[in-house]
């Protein structure tokens, strides 16, 4: 009489340990023993059978459990993310995200102004790494020193940028005032 062939999946790879019992695995997971032999023997969770024999239990790889728990959290923690009208994106990218976006105008307000800091400090940033007088002093410099400097030069130019900005706007409404 043939053999039965097992019902129980085969590894088809092999995992790093150590293994978790099938227990272990469910209370770290908050899950119950038969939701994860379901898993198991579905493929959706891998694991190897820890010994020889029909009745040698199964171990599921604890590296690839925690991974696999990592990845669930983030998941769960960006679907809130989104759902309370978080938005991510670059350039532009995230402002049209914005407006798109559950948030209040004064929330939306407020990361604009942000984002439009941060693009200055990096359009700064940028235009001192070019400038060869800033570069030249910061690198005669110690790591403490350098920070400092470049961080007051950042500062100056920030102020400036600020002020700029300031006037052009005042003359702007003269202009039309007028």
């Amino acid at each position: 009489m043939p053999e039965r062939e097992s019902e129980e999946p085969q590894p088809l790879m092999t995992f790093p340990g150590p293994y978790l019992t099938v227990r272990e695995a469910a209370d770290l997971m908050g899950r119950t023993e038969e939701t994860v032999r379901r898993q198991i023997r579905d493929g959706s969770l891998p694991a190897v059978k820890v010994g020889s024999g029909p009745k040698a239990p199964w171990g599921v790889p604890g590296p690839y459990l925690e991974r696999l728990m990592a990845v669930e959290a983030h998941r769960e923690r960006m679907a809130q993310f989104y759902a309370a009208g978080g938005v991510i994106g670059r350039g532009d990218e995230i402002l049209e995200r914005l407006e798109a976006s559950p948030n209040p105008p004064d929330i939306k307000q407020a990361v604009r102004e942000t984002h439009s800091r941060h693009e200055l400090f990096d359009y700064l940033e940028r235009e001192m790494r070019e400038d060869p007088a800033v570069r030249q002093r910061l690198e005669t410099l110690d790591e403490d020193e350098r920070i400092e400097v470049a961080a007051q030069e950042l500062a100056r130019r920030v102020r400036e940028h600020e002020r700029i900005q300031r006037r052009a706007r005042e003359i702007l409404d003269e202009e039309e005032e007028g």
